[in-house]
């Protein structure tokens, strides 16, 4: 079976993304209690979530691909947090429990957290400048590995 580079895309992304948010929560988690044992930690809906991006970040990057960086990396949030909040309302009704736990000063419905908000501010950009690389990572993998 030939895995196409789009299907690759997705797999790079939602791998990408697992990895980024387990290293982000130890982090944040070190942050709170000082150990030195690195507790991260994400879930298995996030996978196909971070997959997403594969397919989503394009047509949102034709879009706003000429503005300025500022107004591109807003752009790139407010989508992060839509997705965020339709993915996280739509697992809530699936399985019956919050995916996320939102439960700071900031939270919209326990689906999202503004406090993220300079990570998705960041993040948006990041990928906006890694994009076509993991692209051609993905055209690599379906030639080599398919």
């Amino acid at each position: 079976m030939t895995l196409s580079p789009q299907l690759w895309l997705f797999i790079v992304f939602g791998v990408l993304g697992i990895f980024g948010e387990v290293i982000f929560t130890a982090c944040a988690t070190w942050l709170k209690n000082h150990k030195w044992r690195l507790n991260g930690e994400s879930y298995i809906w996030m996978f196909p979530i971070y997959g997403l991006i594969a397919w989503l970040f394009d047509p949102v990057n034709q879009v706003i691909g000429g503005l300025p960086w500022v107004v591109r990396g807003f752009c790139y949030m407010i989508a992060i947090y839509i997705v965020e909040y339709i993915t996280g309302a739509l697992l809530t009704k699936l399985t019956g429990d919050h995916i996320w736990k939102y439960t700071g000063k900031y939270n919209i419905h326990g689906q999202v957290q503004l406090v993220h908000a300079p990570v998705w501010f960041i993040t948006g950009l990041v990928v906006e400048k890694y994009f076509n690389d993991v692209e051609q990572l993905a055209v690599w993998l379906s030639l080599h590995f398919s």
